[in-house]
């Protein structure tokens, strides 16, 4: 902290405040630390965002910048492509997504919600696909990711036989929601 005399100078009179955390006392990290860390060079590189609390999954690329909400999870993806980070969108917002998580985590909680978080998703799986089934993903998830579809009876549609062709991509029938 001696690095960064000011805010040192910032949090020394929120001390107290701070060492009553007990889980971060608990976790054995330093009076001043946060609970979550980040790594704020990251913020700037695309990543994969989503809420930590959903009904359904809501996962969505971030390529602005922006600092991502404390209740939201995210992650970078140096070394995929656009095309693999298409891929991980579709299957990652799909029906089938929705199944894994109820038949491997079925952790729900209030209203039908549930948990997204890491432990949970490290182990969803994402298909290997052809070249022209990685094509045909990625143009419909790109289709979906324009603004001005975002609603439209075509963007249902199109969600649809997204959510469709991932199903297919693992074998399984139309999956309903």
């Amino acid at each position: 902290m001696s690095r960064f005399p000011r805010a040192l100078k910032y949090l020394e009179q929120h001390r107290e405040r701070l060492e009553g955390r007990d889980y971060v006392r608990k976790a054995r990290r330093e009076w001043f630390e946060i609970w979550v860390p980040q790594q704020p060079a990251d913020w700037a590189a695309p990543k994969l965002v989503w809420p930590d609390i959903s009904e359904d999954p809501r996962f969505f690329l971030d390529e602005t910048g922006s600092i991502v909400n404390g209740d939201c999870y995210w992650l970078t993806c140096p070394e995929q492509s656009a095309e693999q980070i298409a891929l991980a969108l579709a299957v990652a917002n799909s029906s089938f997504a929705l199944r894994y998580y109820d038949m491997c985590c079925g952790n729900r909680l209030y209203a039908g919600r549930r948990r997204f978080i890491t432990q949970y998703l490290e182990e969803l799986p994402i298909p290997n696909v052809s070249a022209s089934e990685l094509s045909d993903i990625t143009g419909m998830v790109e289709e979906l990711r324009r603004p001005d579809n975002h609603g439209t009876p075509s963007a249902v549609a199109l969600d649809a036989a997204l959510d469709a062709a991932i199903a297919g991509l693992f074998g399984m029938e139309e999956i309903e929601r």
